[in-house]
């Protein structure tokens, strides 16, 4: 819910999250960061801090930034739920966890055309500050490590404003309008999405809708199910 004013300005956003599943066995973190620099924040509320590996401000947002305001939703993902793998594997039992809300007040009032969702959500990888990972062509915040851009597989250019994505165009992460229908842990997802791999290398423009249960779309075999 974005709550604005008369003249259209953000007063408020209020986001509930529901963490569904964690795969891998690496304890990371979801995190927002809203282009508004911290000044502009009244309170944050409803965040699930749970480890001390973040310096969250009395307000509630993360320490260190000029630029943008960062909301740790949700840190030691692991820990959150008691275990890790959780909800990715047919041998483990499936958890389901309740929805929480985050709720952000402004102090000062933002033009409702500067803050357009999904904003910047992004991941911060094993509790390692530095190492983040943002929907593709999104900007790393002040605490990322710069150099990782361009090693291993990664095809980041920042000089050319290209973020987030592999040598061959893949993003590291993805958003979506509906509820996501993951993958087994430890396949790929282009074994369960079969158009996934297409839309990604067009930039987007072909097979839009990839994400949906339609006919040649999808390998049923490789969709996590509720054991």
């Amino acid at each position: 819910k974005i709550v604005t004013d008369g003249q259209n300005n953000v007063v408020d956003i209020i986001a509930t999250y529901k963490i569904r599943a964690a795969g891998a066995s690496q304890n990371n973190s979801f995190a927002l960061a809203l282009p508004v620099p911290p000044t502009a924040i009244k309170s944050i509320t409803g965040y699930q801090k749970l480890g001390h590996n973040f310096t969250i401000n009395t307000k509630g947002y993360e320490e260190g930034h000029l630029n943008n305001t960062v909301v740790i939703v949700v840190d030691e993902v692991n820990t959150y739920f008691g275990d890790a793998l959780m909800n990715t594997s047919s041998i483990t039992p499936y958890k389901d966890m309740a929805p929480f809300t985050v709720t952000i007040n402004f102090a000062t009032h933002i033009p409702s055309s500067q803050l357009i969702p999904p904003y910047n959500p992004f991941l911060i990888a094993n509790q390692e500050r530095s190492r983040e990972i943002h929907l593709i062509d999104h900007k790393p915040t002040e605490k990322a490590n710069l150099s990782l851009f361009g090693t291993g597989n990664d095809g980041s250019k920042p000089e050319t404003g290209s973020y987030y994505k592999s040598a061959t165009y893949l993003p590291w992460a993805i958003e979506i309008p509906v509820s996501f229908d993951y993958a087994y842990e430890r396949k790929e997802i282009t074994s369960a999405h079969l158009k996934f791999a297409d839309w990604a290398q067009s930039s987007g423009t072909t097979f839009k809708d990839w994400y949906l249960d339609k006919t040649g779309y999808r390998d049923a075999t490789y969709i996590y199910k509720k054991p």
